[in-house]
C-alpha cells in the first residue's frame, strides 16, 4: 500500500509518538495475519526514526514461538505525521504440520558453529522461509543473520 496523496486519512495513528505508531502498525498487521497467514504471532522487528514524527517500523513472524527469516523483510510500515503512508507485508500461510524435525541439540550446534569462525556468538533457532512449500527449523548466529540482511 502507498498513499495517494501526501496527508492522506485512510490509516490514521493515534498521535505521533513512536509507541502510538508501533501500535496501530501492528493492529493493522494483525488483522491481515489472523485471516491470511495460519497459526503465526506478530512480533516488532525494528523502529527507527527517519524525521520528527516520522517512523519506518518493521515486524516479523513467529511460529511456535520461533522466529520466521525470510530474504526480504515480513512486514514494514512508514508512519508520517500521525498516518500510515507505506506499507508491504508478505502474506504466507505458515501452519504447523504437526510432524517433527530433527536439529542438532545445541550444544553440537555451538561446537560446529564455533568450528566455522563464529565463536562466542548467540545461536538462535529460526525458521528460514525460502519460498519452499515447506520451512524448516534451523540453528543460527547472530552475525549469519546479520550477513543475510534480516537482523
Amino acid at each position: 500500500y502507498e498513499a495517494a496523496t501526501e496527508g492522506s486519512t485512510r490509516y490514521l495513528v493515534s498521535g505521533y509518538t513512536q509507541q502510538e505508531a508501533a501500535e496501530a502498525c501492528r493492529q493493522l498487521l494483525q488483522k491481515v495475519v489472523e485471516n491470511l497467514c495460519g497459526e503465526v504471532r506478530i512480533s516488532l522487528d525494528d523502529l527507527e526514526i527517519i524525521g520528527e514524527g516520522m517512523y519506518q517500523i518493521s515486524f516479523t513472524y513467529l511460529l511456535n514461538d520461533t522466529q520466521i527469516y525470510a530474504q526480504q523483510k515480513l512486514a514494514e510500515f512508514t508512519v508520517e505525521q500521525g498516518s500510515i503512508v507505506s506499507f508491504r507485508i508478505l502474506v504466507r500461510n505458515y501452519t504447523d504440520s504437526g510432524t517433527s524435525s530433527v536439529v542438532l541439540p545445541e550444544r553440537q550446534a555451538m561446537a560446529a558453529m564455533t568450528t566455522m569462525g563464529h565463536e562466542n556468538e548467540e545461536l538462535v533457532l529460526v525458521y528460514f522461509d525460502t519460498g519452499a512449500d515447506t520451512i524448516l527449523p534451523s540453528w543460527a548466529t547472530a552475525g549469519e543473520l546479520r550477513g543475510r540482511g534480516v537482523a
